[in-house]
């Protein structure tokens, strides 16, 4: 991130990315001070612990919906950034970085293919969502919330997203 302003809108589209999908009861907490992997905290249910009597497609299904979920929130983090913040578009060159960083994290979970197929269907909505004016007025105003709290509670991002449930 270049300054906190980039990382409250990076922040802030990967939380509104779980909104989206339904994921915000994965969310425990956000906080803009804490070092770049650790500025959302996730419930306990989101951490893979391993268990035998849980089935192998139980789990397999948990770590792709896990997989997705982070895929969209890396999507969401950089479109929301160029597109609300820096009000400027992606580049091929941009969107094939964020692309191979995702392939080579999912290349574990799915095949390649797989990977791509997903990536698309997400960044194609993710692009439509962040590229909607009313979607930008709720950023701008949750990315200056965030600035001036630093930290914010599951029911507080709830609480100032819930326009989203509204578009």
């Amino acid at each position: 991130y270049i300054n906190d302003d980039d990382k409250c809108y990076g922040i802030t589209g990967m939380v509104v990315a779980m909104m989206v999908w339904d994921n915000e009861d994965l969310l425990s907490s956000v906080n803009l001070d804490a070092t770049d992997n650790e500025n959302i905290e996730f419930h306990h249910d989101f951490y893979f612990c391993g268990n035998p009597r849980i089935s192998p497609r139980y789990t397999w299904n948990k770590m792709v919906k896990n997989y997705k979920m982070m895929m969209e929130m890396f999507i969401a983090n950089v479109l929301c950034r160029q597109y609300v913040l820096h009000q400027s578009t992606i580049t091929p060159q941009l969107k094939q970085l964020v692309y191979n960083h995702l392939e080579e994290e999912g290349c574990d979970y799915l095949e390649k293919d797989e990977i791509k197929e997903l990536f698309e269907q997400s960044y194609e909505s993710l692009q439509r969502i962040f590229m909607h004016s009313g979607v930008k007025q709720i950023v701008k105003d949750f990315a200056l919330n965030l600035l001036q709290q630093r930290t914010l509670t599951q029911a507080e991002v709830l609480h100032h997203l819930q326009a989203l449930s509204m578009l």
